[in-house]
């Protein structure tokens, strides 16, 4: 699909049922990385390859339900929405609850950090991390997507 900025190229064409709009949605969700945490609607037109006022419904339907809001007259930021469904996503692993007293131990006997990730294709996702109170720092955040050999 040109000018998508899909992750995955070429998967999934095909398939019945697709949605173009959310797909689109999703794309412009995507767009926003650690580089990229404000975007405008010419920015958001430019990848998609669609004209700014298509780009502005878009932007628009998602601000409107909480996924996105408006950042100072900017652009557009992730919105509340976004991290209640990561929230969500965190609690429905049930993973980090069985290892954060496990963490805890590890960090008390050894006196370093703890990290636990979870693979999810080609990268990884921070579930839960304990430090150990010494300079020694862990920089992934909760929910923090990282490149696998990271």
């Amino acid at each position: 699909m040109p000018g998508s900025v899909s992750r995955d190229a070429g998967i999934g064409q095909g398939r019945r049922g697709r949605n173009a709009t959310a797909d689109r949605a999703l794309d412009i969700l995507l767009m926003f990385d650690d580089d990229r945490l404000v975007l405008s609607a010419a920015d958001v037109a430019t990848r998609l390859g669609v004209a700014r006022s298509t780009a502005l419904r878009y932007l628009q339907s998602l601000t409107g339900n909480g996924f996105l809001e408006e950042d100072d007259g900017s652009g557009f930021r992730l919105g509340p929405r976004v991290v209640d469904l990561a929230r969500l996503a965190r609690k429905g692993v049930g993973l980090s609850d069985l290892a954060r007293p496990v963490m805890r131990g590890l960090v008390k006997r050894t006196g370093m950090p703890a990290l636990l990730t979870r693979r999810t294709g080609g990268t990884v996702v921070c579930l839960e991390r304990v430090d150990a109170g010494t300079s020694l720092r862990l920089s992934c955040e909760r929910g923090e997507v990282l490149a696998i050999n990271a």
